[in-house]
């Protein structure tokens, strides 16, 4: 899953988004649009998405908080926000809250904004997140998943001029940089670049 992947199921969001009306399977794709740039620049798992609670976006440290039940290592700990992603998840936690949605409830799920018949508080679940990707995979001619997010995001992390790879294993939350190194897909241009590099010394 590459970068420009990602770009065009965003694009394809955004457009939606214009003319979009409650019954449409993408609805609201404001929301839709915010999961995916937290899974982008967050890294988190699919299971701690579901398991953050509209009380866990910590405004005064612009963190998230992941809970202890969401994490494959169970232990809690607060991740940083870009400005970005925080105001967005500002947007939707302040969304909730004006349909009088209690702060222990669900930060990312979509029956908050649908037409529940029962009235019964319904809890977003893995099928309903994989069934969406699995969509916009179709739609957009793009495979995309939830996991892959967090091997693009090292990958990414790591081609940047002052890559640190013990920073990318704490916000991925591994415990041995051998996992996180596993993440990390070795980009062919920048392996082509210090070829290049380390042989054109050799000619000198």
């Amino acid at each position: 899953m590459t970068q420009s992947g990602i770009n065009i199921c965003i694009n394809f969001l955004k457009d939606k988004q214009k003319d979009e009306f409650i019954n449409d399977f993408y609805y609201p794709c404001h929301f839709w649009l915010t999961l995916i740039n937290v899974l982008q620049c967050t890294g988190i798992r699919r299971n701690q998405l579901l398991h953050l609670r509209i009380r866990d976006v910590l405004e005064e440290s612009k963190t998230l908080f992941l809970q202890e039940e969401g994490s494959k290592n169970h232990y809690e700990r607060e991740i940083p926000l870009i400005d970005e992603i925080f105001d967005e998840l500002i947007r939707l936690k302040h969304a909730l809250l004006r349909l009088n949605r209690k702060p222990d409830m669900q930060l990312f799920n979509v029956y908050h904004f649908k037409n529940n018949k029962s009235k019964k508080y319904k809890e977003m679940n893995f099928n309903r997140i994989d069934s969406f990707f699995q969509r916009l995979s179709v739609t957009c001619g793009v495979r995309i998943t939830p996991h892959r997010f967090r091997h693009t995001l090292a990958t990414n992390l790591m081609k940047s001029p002052d890559r640190n790879i013990t920073l990318v294993k704490e916000l991925l939350g591994h415990s041995s940089i051998t996992t996180t190194l596993e993440y990390i897909v070795t980009d062919q241009d920048q392996l082509r670049a210090c070829l290049t590099q380390h042989f054109s010394h050799h000619d000198g």
